[in-house]
């Protein structure tokens, strides 16, 4: 994930360093962070189809749990970073009952699981005194648990649920500069899919932090994560985005 950029990658990456890269020496992070994202799109299950559209502004009342951090290592020009995102988010919705001979159903809400796990490779391409630009690739695993609840004319009717995962590879870049010795700019940005998994993934993560010690900082960033993905009885046509918040421990 960007830092997670992933993020979010995938999450928050790590602030440029000045100093002489030791290609001899480890270099670790660690950075738990709230993804306080919205949703907008479409998600099917069974041949019934609900338009979601939970705006991030809203998520303290939609968002029922969210849990996030990323793990990366780096030695030298060579990084691999380890993302971990979990998303419980619930809302309802009016049902829009079509006339006959239309089903006498209509969508009255959901519910959405998310798992993400995302496996980075990085390449230090070009670094200088303030900055660095990292090239990346890498596999993303979704995994998405749909419930969509139903309304007739005279009212609840139930709900159907169904569960599907893939694999996304990816590629991308990231990049960081340092404005000052304490605030520094990051981000990252990558695409996939390919019709390996969804038919497209991206992913866009920016952002700024502040380094409060030599070892830690508090991070603030947007996170943009868009999927397209269905098979002959499960979708997630989706854009996730909102604000992050994270705090990365480096050593």
């Amino acid at each position: 994930m960007l830092a997670t950029a992933g993020d979010f990658e995938e999450p928050l990456s790590v602030p440029a360093s000045q100093e002489t890269v030791d290609d001899a020496a480890w270099e670790f992070g660690f950075r738990p962070y709230l993804w306080l994202t919205g949703l907008e799109g479409t998600i099917g299950v069974n041949g019934v189809y609900a338009p979601v559209d939970v705006d991030f502004g809203d998520i303290w009342d939609d968002l029922d749990f969210a849990w996030s951090s990323t793990f990366e290592a780096r030695r030298g020009k060579w990084g691999v970073m380890l993302d971990f995102t979990y998303l419980k988010m619930s809302d309802n919705m009016l049902p829009t009952f079509s006339p006959p001979p239309a089903p006498p159903l209509a969508p009255s809400g959901f519910e959405m699981e998310m798992f993400l796990v995302d496996l980075v490779g990085s390449y230090r391409a070009a670094e200088w005194d303030r900055g660095f630009l990292d090239l990346t690739a890498g596999v993303r695993w979704m995994s998405i648990d749909n419930t969509i609840f139903l309304a007739s004319a005279a009212g609840g009717a139930g709900s159907i649920g169904g569960d599907d995962n893939w694999f996304d590879p990816h590629v991308g870049l990231r990049a960081g500069y340092d404005l000052s010795e304490r605030f520094y700019l990051q981000g990252l940005a990558d695409v996939g899919g390919f019709g390996v998994g969804s038919d497209l993934t991206v992913q866009l993560l920016g952002g700024v932090g502040y380094k409060v010690t030599e070892n830690v900082s508090l991070e603030l960033a947007y996170r943009y994560l868009k999927e397209d993905y269905s098979d002959s009885s499960f979708s997630f046509d989706t854009e996730m985005s909102g604000p992050v918040l994270g705090l990365s421990i480096n050593w």
